[in-house]
């Protein structure tokens, strides 16, 4: 059979061409990795969960469910609509538990925990581990020690961004915003691999 790819315009009523995420949403809308939390809006400063992240980066690196992950965590029910792509992330590798038995997916997401889960993607797709070297963060000793190399492997590889003032704001949390640019900068790294 013949298989064709679908991209569509999808303009959101809160996220105009000034807005300095409006090309990796728009993008990332076009290619159906993201949706809006609505048909008209994006809500581009809403908090973005562990599980909206994981759901993106699934889609991003192309994995396959991998059986369910409530045999792992408690609070992934089969049937919740992030439940495949958790257990995909999880069976790659690419995302642990809060705790032994729980994902808390409605959690938001850290900026620290999204270097981590992004740069195990990008190693596990393409094989290649991005140096953990570049300028320093004026706030690096807050990064915590779990997650200081990918933070540093995530700007090499131009996955992640520190702010203007030349920190990293390790433990804020990540916006749908940002979450759009990081699986659009993911997306443009494994294009020009490969």
């Amino acid at each position: 059979g013949k298989y064709v790819v679908l991209e569509y315009e999808r303009h959101y009523d809160d996220v105009d061409e000034s807005h300095w995420a409006y090309q990796a949403i728009r993008a990332m809308s076009a290619k159906h990795i993201l949706q809006g939390v609505s048909a008209e809006s994006f809500d581009p400063a809403g908090t973005l969960t562990r599980a909206q992240l994981v759901t993106l980066v699934v889609r991003a690196a192309g994995l396959k469910p991998q059986g369910s992950a409530s045999g792992a965590f408690e609070d992934v029910p089969d049937d919740a609509w992030f439940a495949d792509a958790v257990g995909a992330a999880y069976a790659a590798g690419l995302v642990q538990g809060k705790t032994a038995t729980s994902f808390a997916p409605d959690d938001p997401v850290s900026r620290e925990e999204a270097a981590v889960i992004l740069v195990r993607t990008l190693i596990l797709v393409t094989g290649w581990t991005p140096p953990a070297e570049g300028d320093g963060f004026l706030d690096e000793e807050q990064i915590n020690d779990w997650a200081l190399e990918a933070v540093k492997q995530a700007q090499a590889a131009g996955l992640l961004r520190g702010r203007g003032d030349g920190t990293f704001d390790p433990g804020a949390f990540m916006t749908r915003a940002e979450g759009a640019q990081l699986i659009k900068n993911l997306l443009d790294i494994l294009s020009s691999m490969g």
